[in-house]
């Protein structure tokens, strides 16, 4: 059990290491080359917490088939 949480935490953090740069291209091009604030943040970070956690469901759930 614990070698299973273990291995879902080291995925959920290489998924984020992964989806990090294209949250930061996405986030500079509206801050800086827009320069207009980012519309409804929460809604925006629940939904890339959600996009991790599905990448590192399906990354977990793909290694056993």
């Amino acid at each position: 059990m614990l070698k299973g949480l273990s291995s879902l935490a080291r995925s959920i953090l290489n998924s984020f290491s992964d989806l990090a740069p294209i949250f930061l291209v996405v986030a500079f091009f509206q801050l800086v080359v827009l320069q207009q604030p980012i519309p409804n943040l929460l809604q925006l970070l629940g939904g890339g917490l959600l996009v991790v956690l599905g990448l590192s469901f399906f990354t977990e759930v793909s290694l056993f088939f």
